[in-house]
């Protein structure tokens, strides 16, 4: 091999190597998970309910602290020990099992004396939050881990202000939930499902609840943002959210939001469910039992379940996510064209519904994608959409500088009777806002975009791109953002600051638990991010000439005809070494075909 053959490759696997790395340096990130010790296995009882317990967790590696982490408003004083031993020391304290303790009064270190030795027990607790306490049936989440759609049994416990207010609620069951972030880390995502409706610290009553862990967000923080300026604008629904601190089978699993699942419901959203009318129309059968197919048609692929017998009314109401293409392969309900529509609602849809609502939706997008804003049939966009709500989270995605900005996770839904698609609820936040993390550096307000003058950013072709490519339709976002400016920078700002220090505590004992430091810039100064954002927003969108005046309820179609600007600048940085990469690869198969033809000879 040549001396150039030998420095290309190097090159070229130095290239390689360094994508690599980009692709893998979420390990480095990756948060192990805790184990009860088996020579230190006790048993201690924080509530009057038998389920609201921990135990003593010894975290990662050899030489990992063995920890006790207490939840808020427990009386400390009180502590009731239950162990296998004979008899313990706590302190200096001798204890016999079932009785109870004052040791732990104190966050400090406490030396627990057993029969196998003696540890160093570092005791953690929280502040101002409710605590939720689950036991599975099984007594271990190895078969979640395992398998997130493993549904498994279990009950519920929940505290607060020192009382259980929930005391071993039945729930039908709990299973993993999320996609990336389900593999980033060891603190998962659950979803839970209780038998009955029941409301949860003050939400609207439901079954089916989400348990967030914010496991690649280190600030914990910026869901709770996204979510509590949605409920200041005008959108038709968003998420209400707790935050919680969290026990499972008596370990500690650390700071959650507890949160409204997205789904069509009375106290969710409140349009006809489809999925209940298509139960109707089948009775005494379990939608389960018949055959899911696909099918292309149309240049579209669909997915679809085949029912015998179709409700009366299939005018609504669906509820669609915007989702990867890889997702679309294991989801039983959905359709491919140029965006993936994953469907939620009807979970059993069947073929006459999903032709109706891709149809809809293709027409849409065929305006949408067009050069004047029209399709086929003459109509424009904005005649399949509210144009309101699409405003509304548009300037949410802009605010808080969402990695996705609509290209993954984000919803929309078609009430029944409606030929109009609403946009929302919002929903996954944890990579906004310039997390360090797991944001990219060049990423950059959405508002440059618009105004031609971002060279470092190229966004996926998604459906708020495509609208914001429309001048009419960035006017009325540029309006709304500066309307809200004030309102983020007061009432969000002052909200946002007040839930910082509500889970200060219960954020200390997460990042123990998961062993994790918030030290990067931009996670200690997101308490500034909110007047910081709205300062560019003002200069940007003011720049931009927010010159529209009509309310968007009142804007014809027709106004939204106009020529579409350029499309986004492709960041120079990715073209120059992609374009390296490519000549290095050309180079080196030209010179190995020279090579081989020169043997041949």
């Amino acid at each position: 091999m040549s001396k150039r053959l030998k420095l290309l490759l190097t090159a070229v696997a130095a290239l390689l190597l360094s994508v690599i790395c980009c692709v893998f340096s979420a390990a480095e990130n990756e948060r192990k998970d805790a184990v009860t010790h088996p020579d230190l296995k006790i048993r201690v009882s924080l509530f009057e309910a038998d389920e609201a317990y921990t135990e003593i967790q010894k975290l990662p590696g050899e030489d990992g602290e063995y920890v006790l982490f207490l939840p808020a408003d427990c009386d400390r004083k009180n502590l009731r020990l239950t162990f296998d031993y004979e008899k313990i020391t706590v302190g200096t304290e001798p204890i016999t099992s079932g009785a109870a303790t004052s040791a732990f009064a104190e966050d400090k270190t406490v030396k627990i004396k057993t029969d196998a030795g003696e540890f160093d027990v570092k005791v953690c607790s929280s502040e101002n939050l409710p605590s939720v306490f689950i036991t599975t049936a099984s007594g271990s989440l190895r078969a979640t881990h395992e398998n997130k759609e493993h549904r498994e049994k279990a009950s519920l416990t929940l505290a607060e202000g020192g009382k259980t207010v929930i005391e071993s609620s039945e729930l039908a069951h709990i299973k993993g939930r999320g996609n990336k972030s389900w593999g980033y880390n060891e603190k998962r995502c659950y979803s839970i499902k209780f038998s009955e409706k029941t409301d949860i610290l003050g939400m609207a009553a439901a079954k089916k609840w989400a348990l967030i862990s914010n496991n690649m967000d280190p600030t914990l923080m910026r869901n709770a943002i996204a979510y509590t300026a949605a409920h200041l604008t005008n959108l038709p629904y968003t998420v209400d959210f707790r935050f919680v601190d969290l026990y499972i089978n008596g370990s500690y699993r650390g700071n959650y939001i507890i949160c409204e699942k997205i789904e069509i419901g009375k106290n969710r959203i409140n349009i006809n469910d489809l999925e209940k009318a298509n139960e109707a129309a089948n009775p005494e059968t379990d939608l389960d039992s018949f055959e899911c197919v696909q099918e292309e048609a149309d240049s579209m692929r669909l997915k679809w379940w085949k029912l015998p017998n179709d409700p009366d009314d299939i005018s609504g109401g669906y509820l669609l996510e915007f989702d990867d293409k890889e997702i679309l392969e294991y989801k039983s309900s959905g359709f491919e064209s140029n965006f993936c529509i994953n469907i939620h609602s009807p979970e059993h849809i069947t073929q006459k519904e999903i032709k109706y609502i891709s149809s809809l939706f293709y027409d849409f997008e065929e305006a949408l994608l067009s050069d004047d804003g029209k399709n086929s049939k003459g109509k424009y966009f904005t005649d399949y959409i509210d144009v309101d709500s699409f405003v509304e989270a548009a300037v949410i995605y802009e605010f808080a500088s969402e990695q996705d900005f609509g290209k993954l996770s984000y919803y929309i839904f078609l009430p029944d009777g409606s030929d109009k698609f609403v946009m929302g609820p919002i929903w996954d936040f944890d990579m906004s806002m310039t997390n360090p993390e797991n944001v990219p550096k060049s990423v950059r307000l959405a508002a440059e975009d618009l105004m031609g003058i971002n060279e470092s950013l190229e966004k996926a072709s998604t459906v708020l791109k495509h609208m914001l490519s429309v001048r009419k339709f960035a006017d009325l976002v540029a309006k709304r953002s500066l309307e809200l400016c004030d309102v983020f920078e007061t009432q969000l700002n002052d909200r946002a600051n007040e839930l910082f220090e509500m889970i200060s505590a219960s954020a200390k004992c997460d990042a123990i638990r998961w062993g994790y430091v918030v030290t990067n810039e931009e996670d200690v100064q997101l308490r500034t991010f909110i007047p910081a954002r709205t300062g560019m927003l003002r200069k940007y969108f003011s720049d931009f000439d927010a010159s529209a005046e009509a309310e968007a309820k009142n804007i014809s179609a027709t106004e939204f005809s106009d020529e579409r600007k350029e499309d986004i600048p492709v960041d120079p940085v990715i073209v120059a070494s992609v374009s390296a990469a490519l000549v290095l690869a050309a180079v080196i198969i030209g010179l190995i075909i020279k090579k081989k033809k020169h043997s041949s000879k």
